[in-house]
């Protein structure tokens, strides 16, 4: 009876054994005698390298948020200068349509010349339209017929100067 009771005593701590014994490499989770120091140091060192990881992504990001939010105030500076040029282009077709409303037109050429100019503005008036719309996304294109406004604009400036004192 003595052998049977030691033999089941026996199986029993071997299961027992078996069952509290290391089955992964997790500190948490291994058995009673599962503490494993080179598995420890494999998985802080894992931690610690997806911790860099992340650490140089955020860095990457943050600086890629900076590059970004510099380019968006350049951005802004930008279009507060062109709706300014913008601005003064509408002042000038005012001062010109003033000129030519009050320019006292003797003769037929004259007259045809102030209704040549007069359309001229009209059109550069719808341009200039088209141009402050915020549809048109184009900054370098929307420069560029910014100035070629402004120059066509001083063009008819002068012929109304001119024409008014005829």
């Amino acid at each position: 009876m003595m052998k049977k009771i030691t033999l089941v005593l026996l199986m029993g701590g071997m299961c027992f054994t078996l069952g509290c014994q290391q089955t992964t490499t997790d500190p948490r989770k291994g058995g009673l005698f599962g503490y494993n120091p080179d598995a420890y140091e494999k998985r802080l060192q894992e931690r610690r390298s997806t911790k860099d990881e992340l650490e140089r992504q955020q860095t990457a990001e943050e600086q890629k948020t900076r590059q970004l939010q510099g380019e968006i105030a350049l951005k802004e500076s930008e279009k507060e200068a062109l709706q300014k040029q913008i601005a003064d282009l509408d002042d000038e077709i005012a001062r010109i349509e003033i000129k030519m409303a009050t320019a006292k037109l003797d003769t037929e050429e004259q007259k045809r010349a102030q209704w040549k100019i007069s359309t001229k503005l009209q059109s550069l008036k719808g341009q200039l339209t088209t141009a402050k719309s915020p549809s048109n996304p184009a900054t370098t294109a929307k420069k560029k017929e910014v100035e070629r406004l402004k120059k066509e604009i001083d063009r008819l400036l002068e012929e109304a100067e001119a024409l008014s004192t005829l």
